[in-house]
C-alpha cells in the first residue's frame, strides 16, 4: 500500500463516504507490509472493521475467496452485510476480476460505499500473482453492467501528482493519465526543465516524462 492509497481512502473518509460497517476485501499484510485499510479505517476512529482474504495472516479476520462463482459465493458469504467495502491493490492479483468486484458489490447494504484502487503503470508485483491492469473504462463498463454509480469525485488519478480528475486532461478526445509532459510545468518546472534539458544535450529520451508509477481510485 502507498501512501496515494492512504490518502484516497482519507479523501472519500472526509467527504463522508466510510461508515460503519466496512469491510477490506484483501486485507492480509502480506511482505512485512506495515499498514491496511482496515488499520488506516481503526485509527480515523471506525470500530465495526472486518478484514478478509484467501489465507489467515495479520490483519485477517475471516478467510474467503471472493473469485468464487455466484452461487458458491452467496452459499458462503451473507450480503448486504457493509455500509462501506474497499478493495484495494487486489484486482490485479486475481484472474478474474469482474467476479471478485461483483462478489464486493453485494456486500454492501442499500446506499453503501465501494472502493477500489488499482495500480496502471508499476512493476510487477507478484503475490500470489500478478495477471493484469484495469483501465478507467474498464470500471465505467462494469458499473453500467452492474447497475453501479460510479461518482465522478471519487474517480481519481493517483500519481506523484497526487489526485486528479481522471476526466482532468484530454487530448484529442483521449484521456490523459498524468506525466510529467502534462503535469510537470506546472507540478515539478524544476525537474521538468532540468530533466528536458538534459535529455535533449544528451540525446536521449526521458521515459519518466511519460511514464511514472500511478494508480487510480474510483467511489460506487
Amino acid at each position: 500500500m502507498t501512501s496515494n492509497d492512504i490518502n484516497f481512502f482519507k479523501y472519500c473518509f472526509t467527504r463522508g463516504w466510510v461508515h460503519e460497517s466496512l469491510l477490506d476485501v484483501g486485507s492480509s499484510t502480506f511482505g512485512g507490509a506495515q499498514l491496511s485499510i482496515s488499520m488506516v479505517a481503526k485509527d480515523l476512529g471506525l470500530k465495526q472493521v472486518t478484514g478478509v482474504d484467501l489465507a489467515k495472516n495479520t490483519g485477517v479476520d475471516v478467510v474467503f475467496d471472493f473469485s468464487v462463482k455466484d452461487e458458491t459465493f452467496e452459499g458462503g458469504w451473507e450480503a448486504g452485510s457493509f455500509n462501506t467495502v474497499v478493495v484495494f491493490n487486489v484486482l490485479e492479483h486475481t484472474f478474474d476480476p469482474y467476479q471478485v468486484l461483483k462478489n464486493a458489490a453485494k456486500c454492501l447494504k442499500p446506499g453503501g460505499t465501494l472502493l477500489v484502487v488499482v495500480p496502471v503503470v508499476w512493476p510487477i508485483h507478484s503475490f500470489p500473482k500478478d495477471h493484469c491492469r484495469l483501465l478507467p473504462d474498464w470500471f465505467e463498463e462494469f458499473a453500467r453492467r452492474e447497475g453501479l454509480s460510479l461518482v465522478k469525485e471519487g474517480f481519481v488519478w493517483l500519481s506523484e501528482f497526487e489526485m486528479s480528475p481522471v476526466d482532468g486532461v484530454i487530448k484529442e478526445g483521449e484521456r490523459q493519465y498524468p506525466n510529467f509532459l502534462n503535469q510537470g510545468k506546472l507540478k515539478s518546472p524544476l525537474r521538468y526543465w532540468s530533466s528536458r534539458i538534459t535529455h535533449r544535450i544528451l540525446n536521449t529520451f526521458g521515459r519518466s516524462h511519460s511514464f511514472n508509477p500511478y494508480g487510480f481510485g474510483c467511489r460506487f
